[in-house]
């Protein structure tokens, strides 16, 4: 019985530490085009696109999304849409946040300059 004392601290300890985390890196992913963008009727923008690394840290590597009611969405959903057209690179800002089975949060999006 005693063990079952001492033991179990270190043990609970072990675990908390080495739990997996719902939030990973953020930061500017490379500039990469677009393959697809979506509006989906749970009030959120979905961005598909292969990125070289993706950092977030989420296990779906090539989606992302952006809630309706985030500062900014309607104008980063312009920007992506317009990027698209236009064939061009964007970069996501991933927040580190890993939500809707996988797929990570931005929270910004840029259009680089051309090289």
């Amino acid at each position: 019985m005693k063990c079952v004392r001492y033991c179990a601290a270190p043990l609970l300890l072990m675990l908390i530490m080495h739990a997996p985390s719902s939030y990973a890196d953020s930061g500017w992913l490379a500039a990469a085009p677009l393959q697809g963008l979506s509006v989906s009727n749970k009030g959120r923008y979905t961005i598909e696109m292969e990125v070289e690394k993706n950092i977030s840290g989420c296990s779906n590597p090539r989606l992302f999304y952006i809630d309706f009611e985030a500062i900014g969405a309607e104008q980063a959903y312009q920007l992506l849409l317009r990027s698209m057209l236009a064939e061009r690179a964007v970069q996501l800002y991933v927040t580190g946040r890993c939500a809707l089975k996988g797929v990570a949060e931005v929270s910004a999006v840029r259009l680089p300059a051309k090289p």
